[in-house]
Order: C-alpha cells, then sequence, then structure tokens
C-alpha cells in the first residue's frame, strides 16, 4: 500500500479493454492521481479531470509534481514537447526512437503476461483474498449484531420477573455462539494486520492460526436443530419474543434480516472456508516454493478435517435420535420381547423399505421398513392401516445370519438365520438393483466389522467361538434338539417300562389264578 498518493500525466494513450481498466489519452492532457501501484505491473490510477478510477499498465505515465505551472514528468521529458520541437539532433531523434521501442515491447510483453496462466492464477489468488477478507469482515459485523441485539438483551431478562424467554430456551436458542464470536474476531484482527501488509499479506498464515479453534462450531452445528425449533415455537406461543423480534428486525442495523437468519449463519461459515481453501489448493495457485504455500495446505487441511468431523458428530447425535425413537416404539409393541435398542457400540447405518417374504409360517408378507445398524437389522410392518403397537416386528442379528445377494439384474437379496432348530430365511425386495447394491454392500461392512469386534474380545485362541456362520449356530441348534430328543425319548422309555411292569404284574396274576384253578380239578 501507498503511503501517499503520487501525481503522474498520461505518457501514452491507453484504450481501456476490460471493465477494470480506464482510457487515458496524452493529448488530452490526463492528469492522474496513483492510488496503487501493484506487483503484477498495472497500477490503480484517478483521473483528476472526472474522478473515474480504473487500472492502466504503470509503464503508460510519468510521475510528476502539479504544484508547478506546467507539470513537468520526472526523468524524462514530455514527449508532446518534442513532438512539436521543430528543431533536435540526431542523437535525440535516436534517444525518442529507443524509448518508443522499449515502451512498444514493454506493452508487447505486458499483453502476453496477462494472457498467460501465471497472470491469470495471480489475479484469481488476489481476488479470492479479498473475498476471504471482505465476506470475514461481514459475518463479524453480523455475529456481533446477533450478540448485541439478541443474545445478550434476551439474557438479561431471563433472570427478570418479565422476562422474554427463560434461561434453558435462552441456552437452547444461542448455544455457544458466544464462543465462535470470540474466535472469528481473533481471525479478522489477523487478517486486518496482515491486508494492511499488501501485497505481502501472508493470510493462510492467519487460517493455519485460527483452525483449531473452529472445533467450536461442533457444538452449534449439533443443537441448530434444536434452536430453530425452540425459535420457531416460541414466535408461535410467545408474544413477547415475537413483538421484541419485530422490533429487531425492524431496525436498520439489522438489514430487515429476521432472527433465523443469523441463526443460520454459522452452519454457512464453516463449509465456505472448506471450499474456498479446497479451491486455491486444487487449482494450484501457489506454486511449491511459495512462502505460504505449507501454511495453505495446512489451513486446508485443519478445516477439512473438523468439517467432516463436525458433520460425522450431527449425523452421530441424528442417528441417536432416530434409534431412540426406534426403541420406544418397540417398547410400545403388545407383548413387546425386545430391550433398548440404544447400545454403546451400536450406530444407524441406513433406512428403507422394502416387500419382506419369509419362510416361517407365522410371518406377515407385507411392506417392512428395514433398520440397519452395526449389529443388527431391524424390520417393521409399514403398514399405515395397522396400528403402530401391533405391527409385526423382527430382529435379524448379523452374528447369527448369512447373505445372499442373488442374481446381480434382481432387486431382491435374502438372510439365512438358524433359531429354534429351524431355518429360516428372510428375502427382501427393494426398489431397484442399484439400492439393492447399496445394502448388500452395507451389510457386508457391518458383518465384517462384527467378526473383527468378537476377533479382538475374545482373541485368537478362540477362534471357533468366533466363527459366527449358520453352522455354528446350526450346530448350536442341534445340540439344544437333541438334548430335547433325549429327554423325549427317556420321558418315552420310562413310560414303556412301566406299561411293561404293569403287564407283567398282570401276566403273574393270571398265571397264578390259571394255577390254582389247575389244582382244584
Amino acid at each position: 500500500m501507498q503511503s501517499q498518493q503520487k501525481c503522474a500525466l498520461a505518457l501514452y494513450d491507453f484504450d481501456a479493454e476490460r471493465e477494470y481498466e480506464i482510457t487515458i489519452k496524452t493529448q488530452e492532457g490526463d492528469k492522474l492521481v496513483i492510488i496503487n501501484q501493484m506487483d503484477d505491473g498495472w497500477s490503480e490510477v484517478k483521473k483528476e479531470a472526472n474522478g473515474a478510477t480504473g487500472c492502466v499498465p504503470t509503464t503508460y505515465y510519468e510521475e510528476c509534481d502539479f504544484t508547478q505551472d506546467e507539470p513537468q514528468p520526472r526523468g524524462k521529458k514530455d514527449p508532446r514537447q518534442i513532438k512539436n520541437d521543430l528543431k533536435y539532433n540526431r542523437v535525440d531523434a535516436t534517444k525518442i526512437l529507443k524509448d518508443n521501442l522499449k515502451t512498444y515491447l514493454k506493452y508487447k510483453r505486458l499483453r502476453a503476461y496477462e494472457d498467460s496462466a501465471e497472470f491469470k492464477t495471480s489475479r484469481f489468488r488476489n481476488e479470492r483474498i479479498r473475498e476471504i477478507y471482505a465476506t470475514e469482515q461481514d459475518y463479524v459485523r453480523h455475529l456481533t449484531i446477533m450478540v448485541n441485539k439478541y443474545l445478550e438483551p434476551l439474557k438479561a431478562s431471563s433472570n427478570s420477573k418479565n422476562s422474554i424467554i427463560n434461561e434453558q430456551k435462552h441456552k437452547a436458542i444461542f448455544s455457544n455462539l458466544s464462543q465462535i464470536l470470540s474466535v472469528n474476531q481473533l481471525l479478522l484482527a489477523d487478517l486486518k494486520a496482515e491486508m494492511e501488509q499488501w501485497p505481502n499479506a501472508r493470510i493462510f498464515a492467519c487460517f493455519k492460526k485460527v483452525a483449531p479453534f473452529l472445533i467450536t462450531y461442533t457444538t452449534y452445528i449439533n443443537n441448530y436443530d434444536n434452536a430453530f425449533n425452540t425459535v420457531t415455537a416460541e414466535l408461535q406461543k410467545n408474544q413477547k419474543f415475537k413483538d421484541y423480534c419485530t422490533q429487531i428486525q425492524a431496525e436498520p442495523e439489522t438489514e430487515r434480516h429476521p432472527i433465523t437468519s443469523f441463526l443460520i449463519m454459522p452452519i454457512q461459515r464453516l463449509p465456505r472456508y472448506k471450499m474456498l481453501l479446497e479451491e486455491m489448493v486444487q487449482k494450484n495457485i501457489l506454486p511449491d516454493d511459495h512462502v505460504e504455500k505449507t501454511a495453505l495446505v495446512d489451513a486446508y487441511n485443519k478445516a477439512s478435517t473438523i468439517a467432516t468431523g463436525v458433520n460425522e458428530r450431527k449425523r452421530a447425535d441424528e442417528n441417536s435420535q432416530t434409534l431412540l425413537q426406534l426403541s420406544i416404539t418397540l417398547k410400545s409393541l403388545v407383548n413387546n420381547p425386545y430391550q433398548s435398542l440404544v447400545q454403546p457400540n451400536r450406530t444407524l447405518v441406513r433406512e428403507g423399505v422394502a416387500k419382506v417374504r419369509c419362510t416361517n409360517r407365522d410371518f406377515v408378507i407385507d411392506e417392512y421398513k428395514a433398520t440397519l445398524c452395526t449389529d443388527v437389522l431391524i424390520l417393521m410392518q409399514h403398514n399405515s392401516k395397522i396400528k403402530e403397537k401391533r405391527r409385526n416386528t423382527f430382529l435379524i442379528f448379523l452374528s447369527f445370519a448369512t447373505l445372499r445377494p442373488g442374481v446381480d439384474t434382481s432387486n431382491d437379496f435374502s438372510l439365512d438365520v438358524v433359531a429354534g432348530g429351524q431355518n429360516i430365511t428372510y428375502t427382501l425386495v427393494v426398489p431397484d438393483p442399484k439400492e439393492k447394491k447399496d445394502w448388500i454392500s452395507d451389510i457386508n461392512e457391518c458383518m465384517e466389522t462384527q467378526r473383527k469386534a468378537n476377533v479382538l474380545r475374545l482373541g485368537n485362541k478362540n477362534l471357533d467361538l468366533i466363527q459366527v456362520s449358520p453352522i455354528r449356530v446350526a450346530a448350536s441348534d442341534k445340540v439344544k434338539h437333541s438334548s430335547t430328543t433325549f429327554q423325549n425319548l427317556a420321558r418315552d422309555y420310562q413310560a414303556t417300562e412301566k406299561k411293561l411292569s404293569n403287564l407283567n404284574e398282570e401276566l403273574r396274576t393270571n398265571y397264578n389264578f390259571v394255577e390254582k384253578t389247575t389244582r382244584g380239578h
């Protein structure tokens, strides 16, 4: 940045070809004020006559001192004076030709540079840096408005008798917004200090410094759905809150943005950081030997890791809520035999609707809602005509099942389960082969995860115990079946033995009777 503005006189005619350029003419004696001399061979200038601003090549003007009666370029003669001079020697003429030739060559090199990838990359980098700085200023300004106009006044009123909202709802709406504002104020202060050193600003070092603190967005993003629902409910039921929000929205400072527009800004900002940094990394805007290359890559990696972690955490929270709701539904079933689905190592993988057939004669063929967790597949009858608590529900534990994918072009796949000495097959028919492929991939991954977990839990010495296949299950069921059969045979044997004993006693009685009768005769 220039500490003082300098004046200049147009040395050559220049016709603007782009919207950011400005036309200057030597015949009109354009006087210029130099606003900024950039490192790419261009300068931002302002015409003294009409105040128009734009960019011109740095070589197309000469710095002058306008305090004199006639502006006199420093270092060289004014070409107009030379042109109007009727007498000049050969040396002066040769010098004029050489200077014009040098200027022409510079102009050709400048145009070639403008068409080069280096120039386009440099301009793209500068535009993105200015965009980052400008949008960060707007973002921090909006966060400050939200804290000053909503968060702090509503918090102060929550402790009074005439509170607009209570403390619990205040926390549900604003979460850790104050912490987020502090982090971004720190980032903006660093960006401002670096922009004052333009064009030597080290913007990406600022992001590298602040990136670890972006983890504070996790709490806010996970709470956003709750915050939005709370605000929506309060706007409908709480007249004081509605009137207050309407009053603040009408103020010029808020630009008529409703409170919901302010609430979503942090949700949009974190992905925006990742997108801007990712774009600059992928387009390779900095050469490998650039002083900020490492800082840019590190900042992008950290921002990407945090953004991914935040998304995964939010997805995990949403899955936990889904499992909790499903667990509550299962508990409401008539003659419910199931315990809670919410377990420390159980997470939701996918959901869908499929038509299910089963070899069990008690199974009702119908459309079922299928919920796949890391260790179990839950099938719940998806029929609106049947009350929820009376819908058929089946749990298929993946450790005791075998997947049969079927034909690739078909829409169905099967799971074989051995239970109670019987082989039961569940066949799921999904809408299309692509969805079937996704289901099979996720089920296989869950089964493999279960197998590895069993290996870690039981150790290599008990590998025979973790062969979670139908063979092992069938063997277990066969043992139970054999035991039951043996008990039944034992009871039959005892009954037969008793019958034989009774028959033997009866024969003995008859024998004695016959013997007595014979002796009497």
